[in-house]
């Protein structure tokens, strides 16, 4: 079972683009699993629950993780 990451954890999710390796403007379950913070929070942040994070749910995730 996965614990969530500690806030600390997840201010420190890297830039989008960073985490997009094929440049495709979406983050892939695939691609979370390289960044176990991001990888623990990826159901919670996919809104529309289509199995990739858009731009927009990235920011909004990180948004809430940070304050």
């Amino acid at each position: 079972m996965n614990q969530p990451p500690a806030a600390s954890d997840a201010r420190r999710l890297p830039d989008f683009s960073a985490l997009d390796a094929n440049g495709d403007s979406l983050i892939s379950r695939e691609e979370a699993r390289g960044h176990a913070g991001l990888d623990a929070l990826f159901a919670e942040c996919d809104g529309d629950k289509n199995g990739v994070l858009s731009t927009w749910e990235f920011a909004e995730a990180r948004n809430k993780v940070e304050k």
